[in-house]
């Protein structure tokens, strides 16, 4: 259930129908100040007013509260063009099924409905599909964790790091999150009735939950994915929600941009930052070296995700030791990625056919070489140096 991922900086919508609130408290890291892109369209009584709603069998009830919406961008790991940036966005009270439907301990979650299937599933019941926000805030829970049970990634709490397959619910008994709704992961991703607004994604909608190989990723409260709504699949279930619908929405444009752009101006202030970060077991031939940055660019390898290449050797006596910097540099963050060498020469650069990739091209001792340099939600992995180098004509070649 994969979806596209392509790049620029976050552009995000917001349409709240909900209350006007003031908030006295000071705004910690879990729970930053609203932004203006979360602001209330309606004016009312602050949403945590209204009194506690009486239980309901087989439900957890979400109280009105702040959730922290997707994911800072300097978190690991990240998935920036779908995701919000940590933005606090205030919901309604709700109830939530506390398993998949049909609602019931030890039953395998019903799944092969397309999403009106699934709604009209909800429906007889006398409960709606829950939006995505809804959902994500059922599964992070009041602290706003990163993963259900909490903020560090543990595989075997919901059985993550497998492939998707329906499981019966309720058999991981520590797979819930503290407001009590179980295996949100770790089984069959779930129908809610959101559209998938990223990009240029027309006519899907969201799907979330589900489990997959890279479990630290799709096991984190904020991951989604799209699905045409007509699909009917064994990995697609639904769980359903009662009370007014929270109406806020997720909308991220599709960035815009040459994947790998030269700047023109280098700042050797930015350049340092990002090497003072730099641990030194991450380029131990830096120790104690001076560097002096040749070129730098601006990477764009999907939606949203801008990071800054620096093309640097040290001075001094031959051989130079020369390499490729790279990280991102937020107010406040700066975050050195990683740091690739390309030996005695400054690095060249070339456009792999995916955004996602570029080679780097280098000289040693034992003659030239390529290294891939690949970006995965939110890291950069460098591979290993590889001898059979192609011919420039090779390969689309961009100003260096």
């Amino acid at each position: 259930m994969s979806a596209s991922r392509q790049a620029s900086l976050p552009l995000v919508a917001w349409t709240m129908l909900s209350a006007t609130f003031a908030c006295s408290s000071s705004p910690t890291n879990r729970h930053p100040a609203p932004s203006a892109s979360a602001a209330s369209l309606a004016s009312a009584a602050p949403l945590w007013s209204t009194p506690r709603p009486e239980l309901r069998r087989g439900m957890a009830y979400i109280e009105p509260g702040a959730l922290v919406a997707g994911s800072p961008p300097n978190s690991l790991p990240r998935r920036p063009d779908r995701e919000l940036p940590g933005e606090q966005v205030m919901l309604k009270g709700y109830y939530v099924d506390k398993f998949p439907y049909p609602n019931e301990e030890g039953a395998i979650p019903t799944t092969n409905v397309t999403q009106a299937e699934a709604q009209a599933l909800c429906e007889k019941s006398g409960k709606r599909l829950c939006s995505e926000l809804e959902w994500e805030r059922a599964c992070k829970g009041p602290s706003n964790f990163v993963y259900s049970w909490g903020d560090k990634y543990r595989a075997d709490v919901c059985h993550l790091g497998a492939t998707i397959l329906p499981r019966p619910s309720g058999m991981k008994v520590g797979c819930h999150s503290d407001f009590g709704v179980y295996d949100l992961h770790g089984g069959v991703l779930e129908w809610t009735s959101s559209a998938f607004r990223r990009g240029a994604a027309e006519g899907r909608v969201t799907v979330r939950g589900g489990n997959g190989i890279a479990g630290e990723l799709v096991g984190r409260c904020a991951n989604s994915e799209s699905a045409d709504p007509n699909t009917r699949s064994q990995e697609i279930g639904l769980r359903c929600c009662v009370g007014p619908e929270n109406n806020a929405v997720v909308v991220i444009a599709a960035g815009h941009g040459d994947a790998i752009e030269r700047i023109d101006r280098i700042d050797e202030a930015q350049f340092q930052r990002l090497l003072g970060q730099l641990h030194s077991d991450e380029a131990p031939d830096l120790k104690d070296q001076k560097l002096t940055v040749h070129r730098a660019f601006h990477w764009r390898p999907i939606s949203n995700e801008l990071l800054l290449a620096f093309t640097a050797c040290t001075e001094g006596p031959l051989p130079h030791r020369c390499g490729l910097l790279l990280g991102r540099d937020l107010p406040g963050q700066p975050t050195a990625l990683a740091w690739a060498g390309s030996g005695y020469v400054p690095s060249s650069l070339h456009m792999d056919e995916h955004a996602e990739k570029i080679w780097l091209l280098g000289l040693d001792a034992q003659g030239r070489f390529k290294r891939l340099v690949r970006y995965q939600a939110g890291l950069i992995l460098v591979g290993p140096k590889e001898r059979r180098v192609p011919s420039a004509k090779s390969k689309k070649r961009r100003p260096r």
